[in-house]
């Protein structure tokens, strides 16, 4: 069962998240609209203290597996700015609706492991199977290359099982 906008946020929870854009179709396809929504998206994380343990860009939704560090509704407050944000610098330019993102997004409590688990499994073979790579190491906009040692996003991730950190931050720390 899916929940909107959960209720209850607690620190070192993870969360399952999604949002879609208002008109579905393959809006985030070219390289500066989608280096613009992940470099906004690594930028809230960063303002709102929030750990992305996995994330992956399609051409019209994003999902991510986020932990919360600290009490509070953060996850919503982070996707209202990230959508205020990205809808004013990564809107492509045939994108005619007034809206770029719809109003609400799915946020499900991840209760264990496992379902973790599950999760960055889905997200690392959704380009897969919508046929927009046939490696999940050769799909740029996702973290599946920093789970497989294949390069690095620009999102800065850390793995929810072992605390290691890949991306921006991890270079940053060499």
């Amino acid at each position: 069962m899916r929940r909107r906008h959960a209720l209850y946020s607690y620190p070192h929870t993870l969360h399952f998240v999604t949002t879609v854009t208002a008109v579905r179709g393959k809006w985030f396809v070219e390289e500066a609209v989608c280096t613009r929504i992940l470099k906004r998206f690594e930028s809230c994380l960063q303002r709102f203290g929030l750990d992305c343990c996995g994330y992956v860009l399609m051409p019209d939704h994003i999902h991510t597996l986020l932990r919360q560090v600290e009490e509070g509704l953060i996850i919503s407050k982070f996707m209202q700015a990230f959508k205020r944000e990205t809808s004013a610098y990564a809107r492509p330019k045939s994108y005619t609706a007034s809206s770029l993102w719809l109003p609400h997004f799915d946020d499900v409590p991840i209760p264990n492991s496992k379902a973790a688990a599950t999760r960055l499994s889905y997200m690392n073979y959704n380009p897969l199977r919508r046929g927009l790579a046939d490696e999940v190491e050769k799909y740029l906009w996702s973290s599946a290359r920093d789970y497989a040692g294949a390069g690095h996003g620009i999102v800065t991730v850390t793995n929810p099982f072992t605390g290691e950190v890949f991306g921006p931050g991890r270079a940053a720390e060499a």
